[in-house]
């Protein structure tokens, strides 16, 4: 498979499965609330919320988001060897603006320097598998 499919199949599994902590967990996103009403989705976080710690809750999502943006512009851009770093950099770039627009109320949220970190391990993951795949 070519590197531009992997990055871009492991970029949309990472965006469905925080999409999925969203809408499970977090049923006051704006994500959660499109699927409000329905009773299915209501029965399952009923079952499933009490099991989920609060790291699956709150970061977890904000981490798989991260490392979907870092593969879909590794899968975008196909870079070289440093690139690669530049990549995950902007990922990581992005969701730290994203947590400082909070910080300073420009969006609604609330800032947290763990969400940075799970973007900065994010970053770190694309890289290493970015930069694994080359030696293959």
């Amino acid at each position: 498979m070519s590197k531009r499919k992997v990055n871009s199949l492991l970029g949309t599994l990472a965006l469905a499965m925080g999409g999925c902590i969203y809408i499970l967990f977090r049923d006051r996103s704006y994500i959660a609330m499109l699927f409000e009403g329905w009773p299915l989705i209501s029965c399952i976080r009923s079952i499933i919320a009490p099991y989920a710690g609060n790291y699956v809750k709150y970061y977890l999502g904000d981490f798989l988001w991260c490392f979907s943006l870092g593969c879909y512009f590794q899968a975008v851009f196909l870079p070289k060897n440093m690139g690669v770093f530049l990549c995950a950099g902007a990922a990581f770039l992005c969701g730290t603006a994203w947590e400082l627009m909070q910080y300073i109320q420009f969006i609604s949220g609330t800032a947290d320097v763990l969400d940075i970190l799970m973007y900065l391990s994010a970053g770190i993951l694309c890289t290493i598998i970015n930069l694994k795949e080359r030696k293959l």
